[in-house]
């Protein structure tokens, strides 16, 4: 029986197209399947094509799609906004001590 090939991570994010840390980052958060040789990540053949499975995105039929209606300001009831205040309230004097 011939071993399986085994990528490293710059291997496989040569063939993902994308860059190893994400693959690292993404195996790190356990949210892709992979193999833990030492410390180091790998991934066979068959766990590169789970992860192009995976995070495949299938079109949407148009009907499903909620529409935003556009609003006017004049329809919508704006805020007036203001600043909130600074959690310590100092006064500096023109040295930038701080006066009591």
């Amino acid at each position: 029986m011939p071993e399986p090939r085994v990528y490293d991570a710059e291997e496989a994010a040569a063939v993902l197209h994308c860059r190893p840390s994400w693959l690292k980052e993404q195996a790190r958060q356990r949210r892709i399947s992979f193999l833990l040789v030492g410390r180091s990540y790998r991934w066979t053949a068959e766990q590169l094509e789970q992860i192009v499975a995976q995070f495949t995105v299938n079109p949407v039929k148009s009907s499903l799609v909620a529409r935003r209606t556009p609003q006017t300001i004049s329809d919508r009831a704006v805020p007036v906004l203001r600043a909130r205040p600074p959690r310590r309230a100092r006064h500096l004097d023109g040295g930038g001590n701080a006066v009591a």
